[in-house]
C-alpha cells in the first residue's frame, strides 16, 4: 500500500486553516480538519486520484473549497499544501 508523508508545510496549512475557522465556529473547525486529513490519507488508496497539475503534481478537491497538492514519488504520497481555492495558486 501506498504511504502518505504530510510536509511541514501542508501540517502548518491544515493548523492555520482550523485556527481560522475556530474564531467562527470551533465545532466546524474540528471538522474540517477531519475531512481535509483524511482526504489526504485517502490518497494512499487511490494515489492518482487528483487531477494532475504540471510538474509532476497533482492537486484534490474531495474538501471545497480547499485544495489538496500533492505529488506521488515511488510508494509515498507527499502532502505538499492546503489551499483555499479563492488564493493565488502559484
Amino acid at each position: 500500500m501506498t504511504r502518505v508523508v504530510w510536509t511541514i508545510r501542508s501540517l502548518r496549512s491544515l493548523r492555520s486553516i482550523q485556527a481560522y475557522i475556530s474564531h467562527f465556529n470551533p465545532l466546524a473547525s474540528q471538522r474540517i480538519a477531519s475531512r481535509l486529513k483524511a482526504a489526504g490519507d485517502s490518497l494512499a488508496d487511490f494515489p492518482e486520484r487528483g487531477a494532475p497539475i504540471g510538474g509532476g503534481r497533482r492537486q484534490l478537491t474531495h474538501v471545497p473549497p480547499y485544495l489538496l497538492r500533492y505529488r506521488v514519488v515511488g510508494d509515498m504520497v507527499v502532502i505538499l499544501d492546503i489551499r483555499h481555492s479563492a488564493q493565488d495558486l502559484d
